[in-house]
């Protein structure tokens, strides 16, 4: 009787610790799940540049998770959510977190749109900004979106009753463009655009904050630019002026350059648009060289026997060494070959004339 009583309580003990193990397991597997599940992109932050005419202060951050389909919003708090009038800023962090954001459930996802959410000083009226598109979307830790893109938020603050749109009633509002770097320079300065307006038929030119656009970088140039009678008008022609700081030099820009004038596919001007959208618009072509043709230099191709001279009104003859012919003035003069011995016409003509000259001389 004693051993049964002993044997059922070593047997209930056995039970209740395989079931306090299988627990703990399973507790630990369900927070792995949890973690992975919602794992954060740490220490996340966005340069931008302020090129409103006050300060700002940056409240959220909304970004498109293109990796889960959905919109996110972060707050945004703190000394590091400021952004001082003409200044370059990092938003991210707080007084306590010098870091960066956390965003929930972003690691490794591709984050491919950023909006700003602010205000200005001084003023309770909040502005968002148009959508940014990273040119590297995955989210890793310490990350800084905007980074040499050139991201400006523009505008005019409303603190004093000022309307940006200065009482022009066919703006087309808020409107950026898109165009990478492809030139040799390691990062060009941006400074205007010009578009043209097939409905008036105008070309015009629009001042945009100086966007420095560094190599192999696709920059967003504008932000909340407004061009002036373009509402719904098709801008059928854009292109950019920018220059480079000359090399060997101190702190000396080149002269102004113009791009090539881009074609949208799009056309059509609304609020919020971005032009040069997945058109892969680029400013120069790195990696190769145009050559300069001069009318009255020769030029030879390495290929072929044919020496070409682009004068014709050089002195010097071109010879075809595959033909034998002789160009002298864009007279061709085949050679006529007799034991050995090139005559030409020219030389028969000159050998009679000299003969009659001789008989004339001996007449008495």
């Amino acid at each position: 009787m004693v051993k049964k009583k002993i044997s059922i309580i070593v047997f209930t003990t056995l039970i209740l610790v395989v079931a306090l193990v299988s627990y703990n397991h399973l507790v630990k597997a369900e927070g792995f799940v949890n973690f992975e599940m919602f794992d954060s992109c740490k220490n996340v932050t966005f340069r931008v540049t302020n090129n409103r005419n006050v300060a700002i202060e940056v409240k959220q951050i909304k970004y498109y998770n293109a990796s889960k389909g959905k919109w996110k919003t972060e707050d945004i708090g703190g000394a590091n959510a400021r952004c001082e009038r003409g200044a370059s800023c990092t938003i991210g962090g707080s007084s306590f977190n010098y870091n960066g954001e956390d965003l929930a459930d972003a690691e490794g996802d591709r984050l491919t749109k950023i909006v700003f959410i602010f205000e200005d000083v001084n003023s309770n009226t909040r502005y968002q900004s148009q959508e940014f598109l990273p040119t590297d979307p995955v989210c890793r830790v310490d990350k800084e979106y905007g980074h040499g893109q050139g991201w400006t938020l523009n505008g005019t603050s409303d603190a004093s009753s000022q309307n940006s749109s200065n009482g022009l009633g066919d703006e087309c509002k808020n409107v950026s463009f898109l165009v990478k770097n492809n030139t040799n320079q390691y990062a060009i300065y941006i400074t205007k655009v010009k578009y043209f307006n097939r409905n008036s038929g105008n070309w015009k030119t629009e001042n945009v904050s100086e966007v420095r656009c560094d190599q192999g970088v696709t920059c967003t140039v504008g932000g909340q630019d407004d061009l002036a009678d373009a509402k719904d008008d098709d801008i059928t022609k854009i292109s950019f002026i920018y220059n480079y700081y000359l090399p060997n030099t101190v702190a000396k820009k080149s002269e102004n350059k113009e791009s090539k004038v881009f074609n949208p596919s799009s056309p059509k001007c609304t609020e919020g648009k971005i032009y040069g959208t997945g058109q892969g618009w680029a400013i120069g072509n790195a990696g190769t060289s145009t050559p300069s043709v001069n009318s009255g230099t020769a030029t030879s191709n390495s290929n072929s026997s044919t020496s070409t001279s682009t004068n014709s009104n050089s002195n010097t003859p071109s010879v075809n060494a595959n033909s034998g012919t002789m160009s002298n003035n864009g007279i061709n003069q085949t050679p006529k070959v007799k034991t050995g011995t090139m005559t030409t016409t020219t030389i028969q003509t000159t050998n009679r004339q000299t003969n009659k000259t001789k008989r004339k001389n001996k007449k008495p």
